[in-house]
């Protein structure tokens, strides 16, 4: 006969397979939050990525949920969730790397449903008492990943029954939602590095994430950067020619501006020049991509677009899609309108004899 000890570890095994197994965001809620809130006793549960960008400045990045109507997820990503004591006044204070708590243990709930958030977003979702799990990111310590799970008000309280399980789960949990968001960065910058490096063979190339960390470089970069390839903290911050990368890098940040590509002299005596831009991961974070070559490059492919008789306005948009720019990224650059910028890449198409960006690339690259 089955005991209810070996019952209660059977179903926290069940839990754990379940959540571990889970590989990507789409089954984030089957996966994770549907076997979580059953193994809590949990009616509804979500998850949120909370990032804090500055003093008292926090968004939501990744998010899910279940049981949740979806239209009440988003109003509360969008806009609810910065009046949400648990994101407020102790979430973002936790200092452990991981941790479980009641929102009982945090807050008066005498006072907690007097509040405007209560009554416009707890009260209409039948949302009373709450446990949350949150874990730090490794890669930005100020990250946290939330589950959250409700009870309505009709319900008891999550006791300590539940915040022992809770407990047994938030290794794996923990470990599963890092593994997604480190997958997804690795994914997205394959990706990006294979279509730059391929498009921009005579190109260095380098990437750097929202906190100025190294990420890659292929040979070229590193050269021009003057990195080493597995370059550490210490290495970057003692040169002088990252420096001037960085000062872009850090503007870029601040006005978050996705469309601007800004060139720079790295250094006068080898006539090298580099472009910064900034990109948006699809989690919400910024990366840097640096793009470096030498002025001779950049006179060669002048020469080559006078080859081919491209008007000026032609090489400016050449230029761009050099630098990974799409139609309308290129249209609000050069402040023209998105047909227009169709029109002009038909015409340099022809000229090229191209069919597509690729080609271009390659074309002009080819060509005396």
């Amino acid at each position: 006969m089955m005991t209810n000890n070996s019952r209660e570890t059977e179903s926290m095994l069940e839990v754990n397979n379940s959540v571990l197994g889970c590989r990507s965001f789409e089954t984030l809620e089957q996966m994770v939050l549907a076997p979580l809130a059953d193994y809590l006793d949990a009616d509804t549960s979500c998850f949120l990525e909370v990032v804090p960008e500055a003093v008292a400045t926090t968004r939501i990045g990744r998010s899910t949920c279940h049981n949740v109507a979806r239209n009440a997820h988003s109003q509360y990503v969008s806009r609810h969730f910065r009046a949400d004591p648990a994101v407020n006044r102790y979430g973002l204070t936790m200092g452990e790397p991981m941790g479980v708590y009641c929102t009982s243990e945090v807050w008066d709930y005498r006072e907690f449903i007097k509040t405007k958030f209560y009554n416009d977003f707890f009260r209409p979702n039948s949302i009373h008492h709450v446990m949350v799990m949150m874990v730090r990111t490794y890669w930005q310590p100020s990250t946290w990943l939330t589950l959250g799970f409700h009870r309505p008000r009709h319900s008891s309280p999550f006791g300590e029954t539940q915040k022992r399980r809770a407990r047994s789960v938030i290794g794996a949990a923990g470990g599963a939602l890092r593994g997604l968001f480190l997958q997804e960065a690795l994914d997205v910058r394959d990706q990006v590095i294979d279509q730059l490096e391929s498009d921009n063979p005579d190109t260095g190339i380098a990437f750097f994430d929202i906190n100025l960390v190294f990420v890659h470089a292929n040979a070229r970069g590193l050269s021009d950067l003057g990195l080493s390839k597995g370059a550490d903290r210490q290495e970057t911050t003692s040169n002088a020619r990252l420096e001037k990368i960085f000062a872009v890098c850090r503007s870029l940040k601040a006005t978050r501006d996705f469309l601007t590509s800004s060139k720079i002299e790295l250094c006068a005596e080898e006539q090298i020049v580099a472009t910064v831009q900034a990109r948006m991961k699809p989690g919400g974070d910024l990366l840097f991509a640096v793009h470096t070559a030498g002025r001779k490059t950049e006179t060669q492919l002048m020469r080559r677009c006078a080859n081919f008789g491209m008007t000026a306005r032609e090489v400016d948009i050449i230029k761009l899609i050099g630098a990974g720019l799409s139609n309308a990224e290129i249209a609000n650059s050069l402040f023209i309108s998105p047909r227009t910028v169709e029109n002009h890449l038909r015409s340099i198409y022809g000229k090229a004899s191209v069919n597509r960006r690729t080609q271009l690339i390659h074309r002009l690259g080819e060509s005396v």
